[in-house]
């Protein structure tokens, strides 16, 4: 997260770079899966 060419490419692609641990990271891809996983079974989509 120290590079600001990384820093840079990362917002241009809609993200916000944000220095964190590992276990955060882990937490939050956690949080997400378990969030967007309801989402997804409530509005019945399926990968064809």
């Amino acid at each position: 997260m120290k590079s600001s060419d990384l820093t840079e490419r990362m917002r241009q692609q809609g993200t916000e770079p944000i220095g964190s641990t590992p276990d955060q990271f882990d937490a939050l891809i956690r949080a997400e899966i378990e969030k967007w996983a309801k989402v997804v079974k409530q509005s019945g989509a399926k990968v064809d």
